[in-house]
């Protein structure tokens, strides 16, 4: 994923630190290069590792629930009742399992979205999972101050801001770090205009990255219009919070003028194409990308995708779109989606993104021994595309730190993690009494041995 888009047939990568050496000829690395250690990649595929530019850590715990709702629904019966329980023991258990989901399935670098702070030690928690899981992360702290939500998820204007400063400067990661913190407003219809426009100047005084969620719904979309007489970007524009800094997660209901106003102003699309599932629509990534706007992946949250895997991900965008944009997203298209593209998104380019010398060595390696899917191998890149899925994923190295191998983990405790979770998951949906979605209607469910 360099400039040139240079694919060896039989490569090798140098690591050295937490850095990239060489790239180059299996030969050529092996004269110049005497390694401690040498992970043998025949007959497997080696990639930049993935970057996923929007979930939601929190909501493993809810993953499987819900799935029959739209957005709303959804939000009022399932996410908010939830979330009136969502401590920092909690935040920490789900976000940790979140970045092992990723990470397992390939995904090196994540955008994280936390908006429950009912706790006010949930946030750190998110983010000290982060870092103990090793995953790179840029973490969003966002904001709400009206609309539907229920009082304890809403924050005043001025205590948003002041508790998402303390919070940038709580996070003791810096440049160069692999978890970063970052601001967010939540969406257009939950963050009022003037807490959009000081959490974008809060973002630009500190330095990091404006993330929000833009035209999800159309619900959403036709509000705006009502209140403004504009579209959802035209308004946010006018609040000043569109500019190369900002990613803007979902844009399905973006206007096709508007789609131009994203690229002069080289903002960037988070495209979702697996969370569809409750109902948002179709974003018309086709013409952004023939217009150039910078549109990266991204996999949502555990309660509305329900997996974390990418590569899952790179084939629902792959096919959902030809009808209205066939040859625009080729498989190429997809996989520079998946990483470069991502880590423009998320300001890191020049980090990750791609296996270039003295880039971060952020590397996954797909294992094709033994996997007649990944058969008979004549194109590696529409294989990763249509073929290859996370469990196909046999290492994941992140800072040159080896963190999964042959598709264990080499610091954390996978089953411990899992228990974890599922106990916390079951205790929380009991104390909601939301036990009723537990079960689907039509099937009649028996719990005794």
């Amino acid at each position: 994923m360099d400039r040139q888009r240079t694919v060896f047939a039989t490569g090798a990568v140098a690591i050295q630190g937490d850095r990239i050496a060489a790239v180059g000829p299996r030969s050529r690395i092996g004269r110049s290069f005497k390694a401690d250690r040498v992970i043998d990649t025949a007959d497997a595929l080696v990639l930049p590792g993935l970057v996923c530019t929007h979930s939601h850590g929190f909501q493993v715990l809810y993953r499987g629930l819900g799935d029959d709702l739209e957005l709303f629904a959804w939000l009022r019966r399932m996410i908010y009742p939830l979330s009136a329980l969502l401590g920092a023991e909690e935040t920490y258990a789900a976000t940790l399992l979140c970045c092992m989901d990723l990470m397992k399935t390939g995904t090196t670098t994540f955008a994280d979205s936390f908006y429950i702070h009912v706790d006010p030690e949930a946030y750190a928690a998110a983010c000290k999972a982060a870092v103990d899981s090793g995953i790179r992360a840029v973490m969003g702290r966002a904001s709400l101050d009206q609309g539907e939500a229920p009082s304890r998820f809403k924050e005043r204007p001025g205590v948003a801001l002041r508790r998402t400063e303390e919070a940038l400067q709580g996070v003791p990661w810096k440049v160069g770090a692999r978890v970063r913190g970052c601001v967010e407003g939540l969406n257009a219809l939950s963050t009022s205009a003037g807490l959009l426009g000081d959490l974008k100047g809060l973002a630009h005084d500190h330095s990091t990255r404006f993330h929000m969620h833009a035209a999800e719904t159309r619900r959403e979309a036709e509000e705006i219009r009502r209140r403004t007489g504009k579209g959802i970007f035209e308004f946010l524009d006018e609040l000043g919070v569109v500019d190369e800094r900002s990613l803007f997660y979902h844009a399905v209901w973006t206007l096709p003028h508007e789609i131009d106003l994203l690229r002069r102003r080289r903002a960037s699309v988070s495209h979702n194409p697996v969370s569809n599932s409750i109902g948002s629509g179709i974003a018309p990534i086709p013409a952004m990308v023939r217009r150039g706007v910078n549109v990266a992946l991204g996999v949502d949250g555990a309660a509305s995708n329900n997996g974390q895997d990418m590569l899952e991900t790179m084939k629902f965008a792959a096919l959902i779109h030809p009808a209205v944009g066939a040859g625009i997203l080729s498989s190429e298209r997809i996989v520079e989606m998946a990483t470069i593209d991502g880590a423009r998104a998320l300001g890191l380019d020049d980090e990750v993104g791609s296996l270039e010398v003295g880039k971060k060595a952020d590397v996954m390696v797909i294992g094709r021994r033994g996997k007649p899917h990944l058969s008979p191998g004549l194109n590696p890149i529409s294989d990763v595309v249509f073929c290859a899925n996370g469990s196909d994923v046999d290492t994941v190295i992140v800072d040159g730190e080896v963190l999964i191998q042959d598709r264990r983990f080499t610091r954390l405790d996978e089953e411990k993690a899992m228990r974890r979770v599922a106990d916390i998951a079951r205790r929380m949906v009991h104390e909601a009494k939301r036990e009723e979605l537990l079960h689907t209607p039509t099937f009649r469910y028996v719990d005794r041995r």
